[in-house]
């Protein structure tokens, strides 16, 4: 019997973790949405299986330390671990913890590089067989509409059908861009947020 793959999303409030956990979804996966923020585990709630907070709140230096999310990790999995970490983070601690929380044969997508830059465990990827891959979009779209159409015909089929969605976050007129990137920049959003002309 196959097992049904685990794919877990940091930086669970992005369009694009949420896009990336609608269509794990679809096709059977179990998700996990990362966060730094008790505050959207509500929200998010609706858009992944589980969701856990990675860090603590903010001390008063501004600082917030991690926690040990791969214990919970290792219980939500049984102890398997993660198949998939679709991950804009990719660094430090961070890195290190989600290597640690592979599944044998796993793999950490990295589309971004948000975190602050540090040391990193690889070690635990030669004992499970495990990799970290590099993703962008000019890689596939360079190869050919061949390689990409498929993908593409997928989203906007499920788009039309209801089976995919954009979560909006909030709309906001162009004049008033200024406020909409400095509420983008504190990282209270859940979904896209969008200027309107």
């Amino acid at each position: 019997m196959q097992q049904v793959l685990v794919v877990a999303c940091p930086a669970a409030s992005s369009s694009t973790a949420l896009a990336a956990a609608q269509i794990a979804r679809h096709h059977g996966a179990i998700t996990i949405g990362l966060t730094t923020s008790p505050k959207k585990s509500e929200a998010l709630a609706e858009h992944f299986d589980h969701v856990l907070v990675t860090h603590e709140a903010r001390a008063a230096d501004g600082e917030r330390k991690m926690r040990p999310w791969h214990r919970e990790i290792k219980q939500l999995t049984n102890g398997r671990g993660v198949d998939v970490f679709f991950d804009p983070v990719a660094a430090g601690p961070y890195l290190s913890t989600e290597i640690r929380c592979l599944a044998q044969h796993g793999s950490v997508v990295v589309y971004g590089l948000l975190g602050a830059a540090g040391a990193v465990d690889v070690t635990p990827l030669i004992r499970k067989y495990a990799s970290i891959v590099g993703y962008v979009n000019d890689e596939l779209f360079g190869i050919g509409p061949e390689a990409w159409r498929p993908g593409v015909d997928h989203l906007l089929q499920g788009f039309a059908s209801g089976v995919y969605r954009q979560t909006l976050a909030k709309r906001s007129a162009l004049e008033n861009v200024q406020d909409a990137h400095e509420q983008m920049q504190r990282g209270d959003h859940v979904g896209k947020m969008v200027l309107v002309p």
